[in-house]
């Protein structure tokens, strides 16, 4: 590219260090939290009549808990835990239909399915995900757009980090994350790394992440046409946005410079006044 367009994004600034430390704060109470929440997925089929019957275990429970001298209530685990199996037929079986889901487009067999349901879970609670039972739809989400399971997973994963560091809804850095890489190709960049550029561009850029997680998809596939690659695009975003245009006015006049430059009589009039858009093969 010329230098009309030409941006080079320096990505070599340690944002992958800080987005680990963001994830790998927690707390002790929501860590067995989670824990639990994985007993009751993983055991469902023993409360199917959840309703009564955890209304029962709940005030047995307690009695004991209240029985225990200087006994923490709120961090009792006998306590979280009955709160947990309250819901948790009706939850279990949200999770399960979940799994349904995604198996239309992963077409495993069920003990493939059964470990991918235990992958998801663990993948949720090493990234400390607010809600694990909300993680069987990002899932389906994801794979729709990769059609690929492991890497799905991949991505699943690095949408709740991102989505944790951002500040952003996971479902909008899920979709980012799976559009963009179903266009720039797994072969060429992981999860990690498409995210770790996004980051960068906003750093580097201005505005809020959810702006570069919404736009930088559709800017990556125009970009992508005219063989402009996915880090130079974010940097092109990025300096938009520096230059003082709003994240929507940036993704605007890049789709128009991309549109120009892909037609043939804009390349070639420019060419004449000694401007190469691409460029020479060697």
């Amino acid at each position: 590219m010329s230098n009309v367009l030409e941006y080079i994004l320096n990505l070599k600034d340690g944002i992958t260090d800080k987005i680990t430390k963001i994830s790998s704060a927690s707390d002790k109470t929501t860590s067995k939290m989670q824990k639990l929440e994985k007993q009751t997925l993983d055991n469902q089929k023993a409360f199917d009549k959840a309703g009564k019957a955890a209304e029962g275990y709940r005030g047995k429970l307690s009695a004991m808990v209240s029985a225990i001298p200087g006994a923490d209530v709120l961090m009792n685990p006998y306590v979280i835990a009955t709160a947990a199996l309250i819901g948790a037929g009706k939850a279990g079986m949200s999770f399960d239909e979940g799994m349904a889901k995604i198996n239309t487009t992963a077409q495993l067999t069920a003990p493939q399915l059964e470990q991918l349901k235990d992958n998801i879970i663990e993948t949720g609670m090493a990234a400390k995900a607010n809600d694990l039972y909300a993680l069987p739809e990002a899932y389906e989400k994801i794979i729709s757009q990769t059609g690929d399971v492991i890497q799905s997973q991949d991505i699943l994963k690095e949408s709740i980090i991102g989505s944790k560091a951002g500040f952003t809804d996971q479902s909008i850095v899920a979709d980012a994350l799976a559009q963009s890489l179903s266009l720039i190709g797994k072969e060429n960049a992981t999860a990690r790394e498409v995210l770790d550029t996004f980051f960068a561009a906003k750093r580097v850029g201005a505005g809020e992440f959810k702006d570069f997680a919404n736009y930088m998809p559709g800017l990556i596939a125009s970009g992508k046409a005219l063989g402009i690659t996915y880090k130079n695009v974010a940097g092109q975003f990025a300096f938009m946005t520096g230059k003082g245009f709003s994240a929507e006015k940036s993704a605007v006049l890049l789709e128009n410079a991309y549109s120009a430059l892909g037609k043939s009589d804009i390349r070639e009039g420019l060419q004449a006044a000694g401007i190469n858009v691409f460029d020479k093969k060697e």
